[in-house]
């Protein structure tokens, strides 16, 4: 994860969840284990979203990781912009299904943002699957949104309807 999201020690990420969320170990380590900074704001602020993109624009924030969720009132903002945005890099969204919109918004509003959709259940310790969604492929994720494919040392498994699991 971290060498395919390029962490550097000159990013800088704000912790978008409880440390007790799943969603907030991939987002407290790959700073801290790249030299990265690591931000944390009390929830008032970080679930606002005009709070957290003033904090985005002032700080230089270049590395967000969060739901779907929480990413979609940010988008919707009118002060989601390429002015509050000019340091963020990198987005990282996990946990849920991505509103194909938002990306769209996304990628019209910051020049310089590459995002990542990045899925695995807890029990599959967090995250084992990871895609960039290139600007480039917009329409073919509108088309059809995929989840990616399994990172360094993962298998995935697809179980159907037509599945059986031996006892």
């Amino acid at each position: 994860f971290i060498v395919t999201t390029r962490l550097t020690p000159e990013d800088k990420s704000v912790l978008t969840s409880s440390f007790a969320f799943d969603l907030g170990y991939t987002t407290i380590y790959p700073p801290l284990l790249t030299g990265a900074q690591l931000h944390i704001l009390n929830k008032e602020s970080y679930m606002m979203p005009g709070s957290l993109l003033s904090y985005i624009s002032r700080r230089g924030i270049t590395y967000l990781k969060m739901t779907p969720s929480l990413f979609s009132p940010l988008a919707a903002s009118d002060n989601f912009t390429g002015k509050t945005c000019w340091s963020l890099r990198l987005l990282v969204l996990g946990g849920e299904a991505i509103n194909v919109r938002d990306v769209e918004r996304a990628y019209q509003s910051c020049r310089n943002l590459q995002i990542m959709n990045h899925y695995g259940p807890t029990e599959a310790t967090i995250g084992c699957i990871a895609q960039f969604i290139h600007r480039e492929d917009q329409e073919t994720f509108k088309a059809r949104p995929t989840i990616g494919k399994p990172i360094f040392n993962t298998r995935v498994y697809i179980l159907d309807r037509y599945t059986r699991l031996a006892p």
